[in-house]
Formats: C-alpha cells, structure tokens, sequence
C-alpha cells in the first residue's frame, strides 16, 4: 500500500516559537508538555511524531486531540494513516470512514474523496 503523506497545512502554533528554535528543531518544540486543552498543540505534535516514525506516540496525540475536539476531520484522517501503517486496518478504516464523514459534512468534498480513495485502497489491501 502506498501510504500518503501527513496534512501539515495546520501548523498555526509558530508565532509561540522563536525563530531561532524552528531553525535549530521544529521538533524539540513538539517535545514540550501541551496545555491538556490545546487540541491543535496534540495534532501537531501527533503529526511531528509521525515525522519521526513514531507512531504510537503520534496516535496518542492524535487521540487526545479527538478526546477535546471529536469533529476534526484531519486528526481522524491522520490518526488512520497511523494506524495504517501499524497495520492496524480496521482503526484505519474506520478513522477514514470518520474522517470522510466529517468532510463531506463541511462541504470539503476534495479531501472527502481522497480519503475515500485510501479508504477503498485499504479495504482492498
């Protein structure tokens, strides 16, 4: 299976962080305690771990995102590529089912039929 890549489009957190720091690590930024409220602080440390190969540490965040805020469509889509790649089908599947769910309800019918694409991929596979 090809596995695609993470959405980064939502890396809004910069203006936190020195410019110095995103030069010498983006990802030593990630590695800092998140506010237990901050969801995009989760996914975007969620995504960072995925980065990095990381990716039981990637789907804790990515969990813990969805416990704060459960209607964010790309958190589901990257939580299932996680999965995926764990072979963990059935999570992938359903993070995927839940994920086209969510986009088709906000009208993002571009992203909706990409994830169902890789979710007929996997159903495949």
């Amino acid at each position: 299976m090809i596995y695609p890549c993470m959405r980064k489009t939502r890396l809004f957190f910069l203006h936190r962080c020195s410019l110095k720091a995103l030069i010498y690590s983006s990802f030593s930024y990630y590695c800092h305690p998140v506010s237990p409220e901050d969801a995009q602080a989760y996914y975007n440390r969620g995504v960072a771990y995925s980065d990095r190969g990381e990716l039981d540490k990637a789907i804790t965040d990515f969990t813990q995102a969805l416990e704060i805020n459960p209607e964010d469509a790309d958190v589901y889509y990257n939580r299932g590529i996680a999965y995926s790649k764990l072979v963990d089908k059935q999570k992938g599947i359903q993070d995927f089912q839940k994920a086209a769910k969510l986009y088709a309800e906000r009208g993002d019918t571009a992203n909706q039929q990409e994830v169902l694409e890789l979710l007929k991929q996997l159903q495949q596979d």
